[in-house]
């Protein structure tokens, strides 16, 4: 294993690490009463929102992890039976 391989090896485990850290807090938010807030990540000041105790989620950063891991057909479905429509995959419009 070369340096720069073992580099982006332990890079890509903390990135791994963090991701999964910031999910478990999206799960336990509602349970622990903390709040939340939909934001788009370029131009957010995420780091006061942090501070005041609010965790952002980032709509297209989940979307982009549930394509990358074959999840948006299940999660679009689970929308649309919640009463939610598809308007993303309309063909012919």
């Amino acid at each position: 294993m070369t340096a720069v391989s073992g580099l982006k090896s332990a890079s890509r485990e903390r990135r791994n690490q963090m991701l999964g850290d910031y999910l478990d807090r999206l799960e336990g938010a509602a349970a622990s009463g903390r709040k939340v807030v939909y934001t788009f990540v370029p131009g957010n000041l995420i780091e006061i929102l942090l501070a005041f105790g609010i965790l952002p989620i980032y709509p297209e950063i989940l979307a982009l992890q549930a394509g990358i891991r074959g999840e948006s057909a299940r999660l679009i479905e689970q929308a649309e039976t919640g009463g939610y429509d598809d308007v993303c995959s309309y063909v012919g419009v």
